[in-house]
């Protein structure tokens, strides 16, 4: 929308997103050990959600692309350290065990239901106000609703006396040996698996931004109306929401791993359909939410993945080197996209190279060895 209003490529738009992206990851291995400390999320939440809020405001007097691309991209992108899924990632493994995937399908549902709902309050916002009002209503609401729920973040539960699944004990007692913490920072570097789950994790997720980003100029570009297309979105992000819990029941019947499997077979075909199949609005359909599907179950099976193979004692610090090394080739994925579309006036080709990423993905996790003892 804001694209078209000041006659911009969708290039500089997609290209402010993956420079947020990058931003992004870069400062996440400054936060990671933070993370682990008593209320070092709950302060750096406090700070991305003031921060992230002025951003958005402040977008809504831009008028070039380099603009745009300094406060969402570089400025916004630096709030993004403390907006992403690296908190939940980084938190909700170290207060559950035997339910950790059940709490984490609930802890990233949120990022669902901004696709599911946020297209049509957009459109509502921009037909009422305009598309610079619209953008200081967003900031103010990030402001109001971030900062205050920030401040509910707790890091353990052994800070409160508890322990993981919600099991009460004095925390001069707490039995240790019963919930191990596995490996830290020095050690997982040196695990061959964790780089072999990095190659993975990062192949998998190239879709993750780069098809909901996407999705609503792909699909009135296969002969949608606006409305329509925003309509596609939100059963993506409908079944986004859905997946991490269909992926999350998956992963506690059966593992981590094999559910990871299934689903980067799932995603490439999906994909493949996508890049085939045009001017067939209910097939269309059902592909937006077959990527739901599979994107939102990407986006529980990954943070489920590290305390499996790790433990759940530095998952901050662990993330602090994972989560850059995975967003710099997720943020590649909307380059990908628009670039198919500004030279080929496709996004076909696009989608078959998130088809390759995918199967490379499943490769190289077949060839990952299973957790050892000390997953937790």
């Amino acid at each position: 929308m804001t694209s078209e209003l000041l006659h911009w490529e969708r290039s500089d738009i997609f290209g402010a997103v993956t420079i947020r992206v990058l931003i992004s990851a870069a400062g996440v291995p400054l936060i990671g050990r933070f993370m682990d400390k008593r209320n070092g999320a709950m302060i750096l939440s406090m700070i991305a959600s003031g921060v992230g809020g002025a951003v958005l405001i402040l977008i809504s007097r831009v008028e070039d692309p380099w603009e745009f691309m300094v406060l969402y991209g570089i400025v916004g992108g630096i709030a993004w350290v403390g907006q992403t899924n690296i908190i939940a990632a980084a938190l909700v493994p170290k207060w559950f065990v035997h339910r950790r995937p059940l709490a984490m399908a609930i802890g990233t549902t949120g990022g669902g239901f901004a696709a599911l709902v946020l297209p049509l309050i957009a459109a509502i916002t921009i037909s009422s106000l305009g598309w610079r009002d619209a953008w200081v209503v967003y900031g103010i609401c990030t402001i109001l609703i971030g900062v205050p729920l920030a401040l509910l973040i707790r890091r353990q539960p052994e800070d409160l006396g508890l322990l993981p699944d919600g099991e009460k004990t004095n925390t001069s007692l707490l039995p240790v040996s019963s919930f191990p913490t596995g490996y830290n920072l020095k050690q997982s570097v040196r695990i061959k698996s964790t780089w072999l789950l990095i190659i993975a994790v990062a192949l998998a997720s190239v879709p993750s931004i780069a098809i909901p980003a996407n999705m609503v100029p792909l699909f009135e570009d296969r002969g949608f109306s606006q409305s329509g297309a925003a309509f596609a979105l939100s059963i993506y992000g409908l079944m986004s929401v859905s997946g991490r819990y269909f992926w999350g029941y998956i992963a506690n019947q059966t593992t981590v791993r094999l559910s990871f499997l299934g689903l980067v077979l799932m995603g490439a075909l999906v994909m493949g359909l996508l890049a085939v199949i045009e001017q067939q609005p209910l097939a269309l359909l059902l592909l937006a939410a077959g990527s739901g599907l599979a994107i939102g179950g990407m986006i529980v099976l990954n943070p489920l993945i590290w305390p499996a193979y790790l433990g759940r004692a530095h998952l901050g610090s662990i993330q602090g080197v994972v989560y850059p090394l995975v967003s710099i080739v997720m943020g590649i994925g909307p380059i990908i996209l628009s670039l198919s579309y500004d030279n080929l006036g496709s996004y076909s080709l696009g989608l078959w190279v998130i088809v390759v990423t995918y199967l490379l993905s499943f490769v190289v996790m077949l060839f990952t060895p299973e957790p050892s003892s000390k997953q937790v």
